[in-house]
């Protein structure tokens, strides 16, 4: 039922965007493509809550698992986030067209504030694409790797847990909490945390596998 309405509403957004940046592309052109740039990053999340509805989970047993599993955040979550740092550049550009040729000789120091948001916008952007390829947590039967981080053995890994989070705003008239998984564990007395919700991967398929490694480590060292 989860995917079902996230689909129903973001197929209704694609709607009232293409409309809008059709009705806006005869009034300002420039300002139409903040409308099709939200047009195909709603697409890219339309996608994404289609494709989830219909994943079935691929468990794996000892001999079918691979050596090693890298878990990254969707292409979709980059997607999304580079089109909407790439709204402000539209904006921006937007805001230089229309005061250009307005503004007096005295007064340009004005624009530089659009430029730099500009040129800040396009250094995220760079950033978020070379961010792309990162590895957030990678498993073997040695251990675990966090992001950039020495690899943990299985022998150091004590505690491990799945947990939930809610929050919610406190301002919010509606008594709603949403709600986070993440992977919880101790390494030589130091506490760990893993978002479990900004990965390719669920809860209970992520704990499969962890299990799965575990058990192939323990055994190899038997």
């Amino acid at each position: 039922m989860k995917f079902q309405f996230g689909i129903i509403f973001y197929s209704i957004l694609e709607i009232i965007t293409l409309l809008s940046g059709v009705y806006f592309f005869k009034l300002a052109p420039v300002f139409s493509i903040i409308f099709f740039i939200a047009f195909i990053t709603i697409a890219t999340l339309l996608y994404k809550e289609y494709t989830d509805s219909k994943r079935k989970p691929e468990v794996m047993n000892e001999k079918e698992i691979p050596k090693e599993i890298n878990l990254k955040k969707p292409l979709t979550y980059s997607i999304t986030t580079i089109f909407s740092y790439l709204i402000f550049i539209i904006v921006s550009i937007f805001f230089l067209i229309l005061y250009i040729d307005k503004t007096p000789k005295q007064e340009v120091f004005i624009m530089i504030m659009p430029i730099a948001v500009i040129l800040l916008f396009i250094i995220l952007i760079i950033m978020k694409i070379r961010k792309v390829s990162d590895v957030i947590i990678s498993i073997n039967t040695v251990g675990i790797q966090l992001y950039k981080q020495p690899r943990m053995n299985w022998g150091n890994i004590e505690n491990q847990r799945f947990r939930k989070r809610y929050v919610s705003h406190p301002e919010s008239r509606f008594n709603e909490r949403g709600e986070i998984n993440y992977l919880e564990f101790f390494c030589k007395g130091e506490k760990f945390e893993v978002i479990i919700d900004e990965l390719e991967i669920s809860p209970a398929l992520l704990e499969h596998y962890l299990s799965v490694y575990k058990k192939i480590s323990e055994k190899q060292s038997n």
